[in-house]
């Protein structure tokens, strides 16, 4: 074999390689796509699980009490709406997934945390629990509240969660901050060890273990409020102490 023949026989063998470097890049995009995709179900799921025992409980409230007419329209009109609001989680995937835009509007940090204790449903006063909310009734911010309701209702059943037991006190706090926003969630709770500090963002992580009354855990729901925060060019920062309580402090760059 000639120099020539030995060049294209080179060149032929590289492009081979060429194509399948290629096609391998295409392979990996997708199943990376796919990772995202699945995911974000993951999460969405999560979240939607969050709203089916609000929703459960007004449902046999309305047929516990077949008599109390008032009652049952209550419970139902309430079921009604954890069910639209769980149709518009649903909406969430492809933007969790990074295949569609997130919409936002200017509203209220007042009504969204409103919004999210409606839709918990819970007394934290039978837990030995008190709510302190601090937040200005003018003040509002650029966002997605379908997302942002979520994050709430993760972080503060989270910190209900982490009381449970011995009761304590939890504040919600808000403020400009930046040009933009920051909520403050703290709790005087259990707290979260030096070593699971690093990993409690990660997907499918989890510091809940199902006792003293804790749900168990799938590691999900933080990672879904950091993806949220992320998505508005915010951040979620966390700062604990074992046995003194742990602080989540979100922030959003625009408000109104």
């Amino acid at each position: 074999m000639n120099i020539l023949e030995k060049r294209q026989s080179l060149h032929r063998k590289m492009e081979l390689v060429k194509r399948k470097n290629q096609e391998l890049s295409a392979r990996l995009e997708q199943m990376e796509q796919l990772s995202m995709v699945g995911k974000a179900w993951a999460m969405v799921a999560h979240e939607i699980n969050n709203l089916l025992t609000p929703l459960t409980s007004y449902a046999q409230m309305a047929l516990q009490d077949s008599a109390d007419t008032e009652l049952i329209q209550k419970a139902l009109k309430k079921a009604v709406h954890l069910g639209s609001q769980a149709a518009e989680i649903l909406q969430q995937v492809p933007v969790l997934a990074g295949q569609k835009e997130m919409s936002r509007v200017q509203y209220s940090v007042r009504k969204l945390l409103d919004d999210a204790f409606s839709t918990m449903a819970r007394d934290f006063r039978k837990d030995g629990i008190r709510v302190v909310k601090d937040i200005p009734e003018d003040l509002h911010a650029l966002m997605d509240p379908i997302g942002m309701r979520q994050v709430l209702i993760n972080l503060i059943l989270n910190a209900r969660e982490a009381m449970l037991g011995k009761g304590g006190r939890l504040e919600i706090r808000a403020n400009p901050h930046l040009e933009g926003l920051q909520i403050h969630i703290s709790d005087t709770g259990c707290g979260i060890s030096p070593e699971q500090m690093p990993h409690i963002f990660e997907p499918f992580f989890t510091t809940k273990d199902g006792k003293q009354g804790q749900r168990k855990g799938h590691g999900l729901g933080l990672a879904f409020c950091k993806k949220v925060l992320e998505n508005h060019g915010g951040t979620l920062q966390v700062q604990s102490a074992l046995g003194r309580g742990t602080v989540f402090t979100l922030w959003l760059p625009e408000r109104s």
